[in-house]
């Protein structure tokens, strides 16, 4: 337990530092594996593939933490070179953020509850870690393998979220509040953050959409959107909230999903799975499984809608997407420009001027031609409303600094900043 009014200064650890601290992470992850998936399973209802993929990327992002910081640091020595042409003593820093809030989603507190915030402590900041009810066992338990190389710099809230916002954002305890969850709270918790001058980094945001066109396999896009729809229970911001599929191809579509997605049974309740802005519009029927006496299962499934324009409103974070049939591309592209989501858009055609109009006639983040990113670069996270894409950020340990720039750097600001 840290003490909140304490800020660390420029305290970034050293590469060799981070090294042994991540092993020393990795050797307790490791020494608590089969519990660790175990409870990953048990609290989110994830397969045992789907837990283990979970628990690797976590790994792995751990012992790359410290060529990720080396890599961040080079980009700045470069910034500071064409600073330096530009404007004769001028040089850009990094700082700590301060006293951090991270409020851990329910969803994947493996790997986030870990990479999270060791990435922000070994740049020097203080966090405090507050996760949905449903993940709370879980939560705590992973931040428990980081809490030796945490040097008391981090604390793990042992009450509600909501108190965890009104006592440290409301009364401005804390320099910056990193947020994952529901697009549906965006406007609260920048309401709040705004009123405090708090610092606030939202990963808010789970609407990816996709285009099957009619001159590709329309098997193989299938299958890849399945996937999607799966893995994780499709709790994957990467996961198509919305399908649209050229109507010539549309029933075949349809046919070739409902397939495949047959063979998936989710044993999560389906009320777990959907966020709750889409159950208006979602048919949440169960199904019983034969091999767990008393359990249910949901199903994988489209949900047809008339418009996309409908679904905007509507976060799908679970293993259903909203699809309709599509006409005219030029209309399409219109539509999905006017969405308030722009995360990912995922093309399946054959057409290099199918793909091209769409990618020069929308304005998403990423596009994904013929694939859908099912297994995410645990070092690339997502979020931020169609900007991550597009930013200079390509892993949390960029978002765990703010950049400075002193107009006029003298040997005096550099003894302040050392």
């Amino acid at each position: 337990m840290f003490a909140l009014d304490s800020v660390a200064e420029n305290t970034f650890m050293c590469p060799e530092v981070i090294r042994r601290a991540s092993d020393d992470v990795v050797k307790a992850l490791y020494a608590d594996k089969s519990e660790c998936l175990r409870h990953t399973q048990d609290t989110l209802g994830y397969t045992c593939d789907d837990a283990l993929h979970l628990f690797n990327d976590t790994v792995r992002y751990l012992r790359e933490c410290d060529t990720l910081l080396a890599g961040m640091q080079e980009q700045l020595v470069q910034d500071n070179r064409r600073i330096e042409s530009l404007n004769r003593g001028a040089k850009l820093i990094h700082q700590p953020l301060g006293r951090v809030l991270m409020v851990i989603p329910g969803n994947v507190p493996l790997p986030l509850a870990i990479i999270l915030p060791f990435s922000f402590l070994i740049t020097g900041n203080n966090v405090i870690v507050v996760s949905a009810h449903k993940a709370k066992r879980l939560t705590d338990r992973l931040a428990s393998y980081i809490e030796p190389v945490a040097d008391g710099r981090l604390t793990v809230w042992n009450g509600r979220t909501l108190d965890a916002l009104d006592q440290l954002v409301d009364r401005n305890v804390i320099d910056a509040l990193y947020y994952l969850g529901s697009s549906e709270h965006y406007t609260s918790i920048s309401t709040r953050c705004a009123n405090t001058g708090t610092l606030l980094i939202y990963e808010g945001q789970a609407n990816s959409a996709a285009v099957v066109d009619e001159n590709f396999p329309v098997d193989v896009a299938a299958k890849h959107l399945v996937d999607a729809k799966t893995l994780w229970n499709g709790h994957m911001c990467s996961s198509p909230n919305v399908m649209a599929v050229h109507h010539n191809v549309w029933s075949q579509f349809q046919s070739h999903f409902h397939r495949l997605a047959a063979g998936y049974r989710l044993r999560s309740h389906a009320e777990d799975l959907i966020m709750p802005g889409a159950r208006k519009m979602i048919t949440l029927d169960e199904e019983p499984t034969h091999d767990v006496p008393g359990d249910s299962a949901f199903v994988p499934r489209l949900q047809v809608v008339g418009t996309l324009e409908e679904t905007w409103d509507c976060e799908l974070f679970g293993p259903i997407a909203f699809a309709l049939p599509y006409v005219d591309l030029s209309a399409l592209s219109k539509t999905l420009r006017g969405s308030p989501f722009q995360l990912q858009l995922s093309i399946f055609s054959d057409s290099d001027t199918v793909v091209n109009r769409l990618i020069q006639e929308t304005q998403f983040a990423r596009y994904c031609i013929n694939m859908v990113p099912t297994f995410q670069d645990p070092c690339l996270p997502w979020g931020g409303y169609g900007l991550s894409g597009n930013s200079p950020v390509a892993h949390f340990i960029q978002k765990s600094v703010r950049r400075a720039l002193i107009e006029n750097w003298t040997p005096e600001c550099q003894l302040d900043y050392l």
